[in-house]
């Protein structure tokens, strides 16, 4: 419930799936609307921001805004999310935010105009937005927990038919310049290309399976797989290789993506890359708090930096802002670091921007980026 700004009247709303509006003074019921009949129409939360105006919260996320007078009426809704959020894109052409969540749904916060969102039914694992170069119609790549892949229409919230993978899909990214081929890493070794069905496969592409991965298109393209350690002891102490393999990538063909070295460094699992706009960097960032940047302007990869272990949990999410010099880290210590290349010891720290864990970022401007967490909020930071 919630009382109006000159407390006369309050607003209710519940699990009959109805608004209603309620006189103080007499205790009448003066106005009442229904959202739906569906379960997700149930009213989970309602405020009353000015004299006119009432916002409720649906079961499935919805933000529905009422327009108050002498009755009730609808005067829009703003889609939205349900639950934990687990992944974040934003998409440079359109400007778009596109955020999934372990409910299945998608949903799209442009930039101007009315969100929208899709449903897929399966929690959404992962999602592959396009740059400023991209030339084909608004849209993104969602993959989710049933092993597929699917195309939704920035415009209109269409979901194509899925692509089938029938493997856990660890990491990905463009593997094409026109950004028109996906490059999935999955938990079987494999690689997959995906256009709007499956390309090809490349079986028994790594060693071990597979904890990470980035992918940076173009020709020549850059891919870094990160893998498990090894099975077995060595005089009774397990081994503490979490090696990161990095390929180059001269067409997109199976025969094209060449390993070229091994970055050995990190003593805990990897759990999140990602390549700089340009390839000069590689960040990596593992389950033991530590980030890690590789040089790759030469053609031997160095280590860089190796002492960003301000965290004090997994590291679950890295993404570059444009310049490509300023890296924003998540944890699921609830917190958020940006750092400087060119200046190590300086950090900006973002202290408790999402509850139970930070699982998203995603650079949506020039200096200014994107979170999502277990809270299932979407924030933006402008610095």
């Amino acid at each position: 419930m919630a009382w109006s700004p000159d407390s006369s009247r309050v607003a209710t709303a519940g699990g009959d799936k109805k608004l209603r509006i309620w006189d103080r003074d007499s205790g009448a019921q003066v106005a009442e609307a229904a959202v739906g009949t569906n379960l997700q129409d149930m009213q989970v939360g309602i405020t009353w921001p000015s004299a006119s105006k009432v916002i409720s919260v649906a079961l499935d996320g919805r933000l529905i805004c009422w327009e108050v007078g002498s009755g009730l009426s609808m005067e829009g809704i703003v889609d939205g999310t349900q639950g934990p959020l687990n992944c974040l894109a934003s998409d440079s052409m359109t400007g778009n935010l596109i955020y999934g969540g372990t409910q299945g749904s998608i949903a799209v916060t442009p930039a101007t105009g009315a969100s929208m969102r899709a449903m897929v039914g399966k929690g959404i694992q992962h999602l592959f937005a396009h740059s400023k170069s991209y030339a084909g119609a608004p849209e993104t790549r969602v993959v989710s927990l049933d092993d597929c892949v699917r195309r939704l229409n920035l415009e209109t919230g269409e979901l194509s038919a899925p692509v089938e993978l029938k493997e856990f899909v660890v990491a990905g990214g463009w593997l094409d310049a026109e950004e028109t081929m996906l490059l999935l890493v999955s938990g079987k070794r494999n690689f997959h290309c995906v256009s709007d069905s499956l390309l090809w496969t490349k079986p028994n592409a790594t060693e071990r399976r597979a904890t990470s991965a980035a992918v940076l298109g173009g020709r020549p393209g850059k891919l870094a797989v990160a893998m498990e350690q090894p099975g077995g002891y060595v005089e009774g102490v397990a081994s503490n290789e979490f090696d990161i393999v990095y390929f180059e990538v001269a067409d997109a063909t199976p025969e094209g993506i060449v390993q070229k070295s091994v970055l050995r460094k990190h003593v805990a699992e990897v759990s999140a890359m990602k390549f700089s706009p340009s390839g000069e960097f590689l960040a990596s960032g593992d389950a033991a708090n530590k980030i890690l940047v590789w040089s790759l302007s030469t053609g031997t990869p160095t280590l860089l930096l190796s002492d960003w272990s301000f965290h004090t949990a997994r590291i679950a999410c890295l993404d570059w802002l444009p310049g490509g010099r300023r890296l924003v880290s998540g944890s699921l210590d609830r917190h958020l670091f940006v750092w400087d290349v060119a200046h190590p010891e300086k950090r900006l720290q973002v202290k408790d921007a999402h509850k139970g864990g930070v699982t998203g970022v995603a650079a949506c401007g020039e200096t200014s980026f994107a979170s999502v967490g277990h809270d299932g909020f979407v924030l933006v930071h402008v610095g």
